[in-house]
């Protein structure tokens, strides 16, 4: 038997080593995709705040929020501090036969914060399982009577079968098995979901058990309306469908608000989801939280209490975590920031797409995270495709991909400033901070984008295929 790697040695692994246990052990194709970029061909060392320091030393600006989990920042004092006191003095993390005052505590500290009366929560581990409790807790409420689940075009709920048979992002893009009877209607659109409502009613009975919808889409940075989601709560109150609102990635302040729907008064929904920012960072923790009524007809009962459960469910640090940073947003004025932040970023969005009208459509976003959307046809790119493999050359939107890839990559290397793209649909570089950031932060980023965009497209380009198919 190879001798066992220590945690020790674990830290001390150089580029090279790490490079070959992922080809052998993890993933050899997703090392070649993250190599294209500069970024994938170091190491972090640490990282604080809005800060990675890496293994050569450099300190580069993590504007990624996380992809979605850093609300907090790296690292945030108290939430270290919390973990540690809670380790120091040799806590209890999970045993069923007794009551958890954690989990008492952060169910509390959630319907403290949320709107009307959903005060029951289930803590779980990732985004996916949380919305695959919610569709169970969902289809038990109606115990079978409606078979129906209702999704928009544009989502992403998760990757298990049960969520991705509600995912209609490319980014699941093989047929897997599914959960039966589920239907679309077209994202923020009130004539298309009440066409599908009609669709699955047959004889005045509506068949449909839930709904469940993205209030801020993460993948494309498009939000439903107010009017949308008035309409589609009234909807749900009068045929009895359980609304189930996605926000994983938009929660914690990201939009604006503690979670995005409440932008909206009156409103909310039956069963809201969250994970993400929900652990300061630090903690993999994800719940749902459902109203009394919801919960009461589906689980609370003798036979059914535990109809869904977990071994990590309620996990101990995980969830005195999760309390100690729902207390740090609240304490440092996380809603008062994001709107700051908002102003910010859209001042200075609009004057780099005004800047730049021959390379720049639009920008879309709420708080501190934005996305800025590029022009689709570059006529004088189209012959690079041609030079590529061709597995590669035939990948969707390839031109627009490569082009903001190319200025992640360079904005990463000239500037130390870490961007991200979204690789479906319109592709949009993004850009978010956490709250960690300052307004000097978020200014420095956006000017980093517009010196970048300033060499001119095809220089980038041009930069960016020579470095990956000739390396």
């Amino acid at each position: 038997m190879e001798k066992l790697i220590t945690s020790q040695e674990s830290e001390d692994l150089d580029y090279d080593s790490v490079v070959d246990l992922y080809k052998k052990y993890v993933n050899s194709t997703y090392v070649s995709l993250l190599s294209s970029f500069p970024f994938g061909r170091e190491l972090v060392e640490s990282a604080e705040g809005p800060y990675l320091n890496m293994k050569n030393g450099e300190k580069v600006l993590d504007m990624t929020g996380g992809i979605g989990v850093l609300s907090h920042g790296h690292n945030h004092k108290r939430i270290i501090d919390a973990r540690i006191r809670f380790q120091n003095k040799n806590k209890m993390e999970v045993h069923k036969a007794f009551l958890s005052q954690y989990v008492a505590a952060l169910s509390h500290n959630l319907s403290t914060m949320l709107p009307n009366d959903l005060n029951v929560s289930y803590f779980s581990n990732s985004g996916a399982e949380a919305n695959e409790g919610a569709i169970k807790m969902a289809y038990k409420f109606h115990d079978g009577s409606k078979k129906t689940i209702l999704h928009s075009d544009i989502s992403f709920h998760g990757k298990t079968l049960g969520t991705a048979s509600v995912t209609a992002s490319k980014e699941v893009n093989y047929k897997f098995p599914s959960i039966s009877n589920t239907d679309s209607f077209n994202y923020n659109s009130i004539d298309s979901l009440d066409e599908a409502i009609q669709r699955n009613t047959i004889d005045d009975k509506c068949d449909i058990y839930a709904i469940i919808v993205e209030p801020f889409s993460a993948s494309t940075l498009k939000e439903c309306s107010e009017e949308f989601l008035l309409h589609l709560r009234n909807r749900c109150d009068e045929l009895d469908i359980i609304l189930i609102f996605d926000e994983v990635y938009s929660g914690y302040f990201k939009t604006g608000r503690f979670f995005n729907f409440m932008r909206v008064e009156n409103l909310s929904p039956d069963i809201l989801t969250m994970a993400k920012s929900f652990g300061g960072g630090k903690s993999s923790i994800s719940g749902f939280t459902a109203t009394d009524r919801v919960f009461d007809k589906s689980y609370n009962s003798p036979k059914y209490a535990n109809l869904h459960s977990s071994t990590y469910y309620g996990f101990g640090e995980e969830c005195y975590t999760a309390i100690e940073a729902l207390n740090i947003a609240v304490d440092e004025k996380y809603a008062e920031k994001a709107e700051f932040y908002d102003e910010v970023y859209k001042t200075k969005l609009q004057e780099l797409i005004d800047k730049y009208p021959d390379i720049l459509t639009s920008y879309s976003g709420s708080g501190t995270y934005f996305g800025v959307f590029f022009k689709k046809k570059f006529s004088t790119l189209e012959s690079i495709a041609k030079l590529l493999p061709l597995e590669i050359a035939k990948t969707e939107n390839l031109i627009l991909k490569i082009i903001v890839g190319s200025v992640v990559a360079e904005v990463y290397e000239k500037h130390n400033i870490l961007l991200f793209v979204g690789l479906i649909d319109d592709c949009p570089l993004k850009i978010s901070s956490s709250f960690a950031h300052d307004e000097s932060l978020i200014i420095k980023s956006i000017d980093a984008i517009d010196d970048v965009l300033s060499s001119g497209i095809i220089t980038l380009v041009t930069k960016f295929v020579v470095n990956k198919f000739t390396s």
